[in-house]
């Protein structure tokens, strides 16, 4: 095999090797662009999760508001504080 021959077929096989890493790369940048568009849906979900538990935060305080200035809730609330109160006493006792 001449010298010219052997430039030939060590080019060929560099032709081949970088024909092999240029598709290698392409499929890289193919699954990194899969990733990117999927983390930026994912963040735009929890974007709209964080506004929604925001939104509902927001209302369960104003339910909350509203049962706590009825009187009966109050008075409930009152008997449920003295019940609890009563039994952990009894707990306290008990474990004496």
């Amino acid at each position: 095999m001449t010298e010219l021959d052997q430039l030939k077929a060590d080019n060929a096989q560099l032709l081949g090797k970088v024909a092999e890493l240029e598709s290698e790369l392409t499929e890289q940048c193919r699954l990194n662009g899969i990733g990117s568009e999927r983390e930026a849906a994912l963040m735009g979900k929890v974007e709209r999760l964080e506004k929604q538990r925001g939104e509902l935060i927001r209302m369960c305080d104003m339910a909350l508001a509203v049962l706590l200035s009825e009187p009966e809730t109050q008075r409930a609330l009152f008997k449920a504080e003295n019940l609890l109160q009563e039994m952990l006493a009894a707990v306290k006792k008990r474990d004496k």
